[in-house]
């Protein structure tokens, strides 16, 4: 667990690169999510009302974490996310902070994994940013980072583009093929509930500008155990 000072210093670095360029210039539409500015602004808007927390501590292996259970985005140590990896990464987890905000309901674990590579790796390009290609030594079973970067070269230039439902297909299926997702038992059908954390955002938002929310707010308390 972080004590305040580093979790006021993520929380400031997170901010930041949510709302540097490279990230607001991601737009692209996959399903019925639209990942742009202001999905990250959203995210960035909830990390400084502390609606969704950041942290020290995430699942062994993993790098940057986004926790469903508390919504929390994790971080191995606090260092992390100051390497342009490391900033797309971040961005990739804000992607699951930002579809995990909606009203409560079921998605599809392997699209929600999609739409975080495309926001990865075009927060890359964005970045001119030398970051190698993840690539799989079985050309039939592409590595999802080779998938995302010709995703997103597609469709780079033009704002909101959707992704085709090939391209979602064939990185949902290169997702669930990794051996990091496969060991999580994800296949194509896997689905997650979502707890819709928009509900307090848009609360304490309208609390900013109207005074104090009252005694209602209770009505949106916040898990703070991880699962």
């Amino acid at each position: 667990m972080a004590d305040a000072k580093t979790k006021g210093m993520l929380r400031e670095r997170v901010t930041t690169i949510l709302r540097s360029a490279p990230t607001k210039k991601i737009d692209f539409r996959l399903r019925q999510w639209h990942i742009d500015s202001n999905s990250f602004g959203k995210v960035a808007d909830a990390i400084e009302l502390e609606i969704v927390d950041v942290d020290l501590g995430v699942t062994a292996g993993a790098l940057a974490q986004y926790n469903y259970g508390n919504d929390t985005i994790g971080f191995p140590n606090e260092s992390f996310g100051t390497t342009p990896f490391d900033r797309a990464v971040i961005v990739h987890e804000c992607v699951h902070a930002y579809i995990d905000s909606f009203a409560e309901g079921r998605i599809t674990v392997s699209a929600n994994e999609a739409a975080g590579w495309v926001a990865y790796r075009l927060h890359v390009l964005n970045s001119a940013a030398s970051v190698p290609t993840d690539r799989s030594a079985d050309p039939s079973k592409p590595h999802p980072d080779e998938v995302a970067l010709r995703t997103a070269n597609q469709i780079m230039n033009t704002p909101g583009a959707t992704v085709t439902p090939t391209d979602e297909q064939d990185l949902r299926t290169a997702i669930v093929n990794h051996p990091a997702y496969a060991s999580r038992g994800i296949n194509l059908g896997t689905q997650r509930v979502t707890d819709g954390w928009s509900r307090e955002y848009s609360a304490k938002i309208a609390s900013k500008f109207v005074g104090p929310i009252g005694p209602w707010a209770r009505l949106f308390p916040r898990a703070r155990q991880w699962r």
